[in-house]
């Protein structure tokens, strides 16, 4: 099976998934253009759906997450640094391959496992080369703005709460709402209020989060006492 058939029908965890990878198709790949193409599939998310040939079930702990993850931050570092400059999407891949994956300084097995790991959870990426968006409206303008179009954006929310079962029905009615909307001002402002509703969803699953870790640490205090 080559790579990309591999990455087409791959079934695992991504940790499991990038090590198989490495190992069977990267580390040793002669043709530089071949492991860049290897790669780009690697780091395209939607290669882990609708998978049919599964990895052996290994148990990994909690230390092989945390060691794969030990460059995660320099990995961050430098996806950031491309998303600045705007890069194109070639041009993003390319860098991203050689000031990260192809740099000296990660010379073990185990570090190029955990930079695969870290590119693929990566949230920015895939990456898009995003043109910067024109605002028309001015910063003393904005509550004029959101005066005018409070009733929808408080409908807007209304749908983002609503948890249809079917998710394309929040896009189906978001997207009517924003068809009534003449100016992207508006249409701004209505979505800026239902992504809002995300957003305070995240922050509270956070919060329980970071609380649960520090019973966790204050139970591990406890049993060491």
């Amino acid at each position: 099976m080559d790579g990309i058939k591999f990455l087409q029908t791959v079934d695992g965890r991504i940790l499991e998934v990038c090590t198989e990878f490495y190992f069977n198709y990267l580390k040793d790949e002669k043709d530089k253009g071949i492991a860049f193409s290897l790669f780009r599939h690697l780091i395209a998310k939607d290669i882990f759906s609708d998978c049919s040939y599964c990895l052996e079930n290994k148990e990994l702990s909690d230390e092989d997450y945390a060691k794969c993850r030990k460059n995660n931050g320099l990995v961050e570092k430098a996806v950031d640094s491309l998303i600045e400059k705007g890069v194109t999407e070639d041009e993003f891949y390319s860098q991203i391959w050689t000031s990260v994956y192809d740099n000296i300084v990660f010379n073990s097995d185990e570090d190029k496992i955990g930079i695969l790991f870290c590119l693929v959870t990566n949230p920015k990426i895939p990456y898009f080369q995003m043109k910067k968006p024109i605002v028309t409206a001015e910063e003393k303008d904005l509550e004029k703005i959101v005066e005018k179009y409070y009733h929808e954006a408080q409908k807007g929310q209304f749908i983002m709460n609503m948890d249809y079962e079917n998710k394309l029905e929040t896009s189906v009615h978001l997207i009517s709402l924003l068809d009534t909307i003449e100016d992207n001002d508006g249409k701004s402002v209505v979505l800026v209020g239902a992504l809002n509703v995300l957003y305070d969803r995240i922050s509270t699953l956070m919060e329980i989060l970071e609380s649960l870790d520090d019973e966790d640490e204050e139970d591990d205090e406890s049993e060491d006492e």
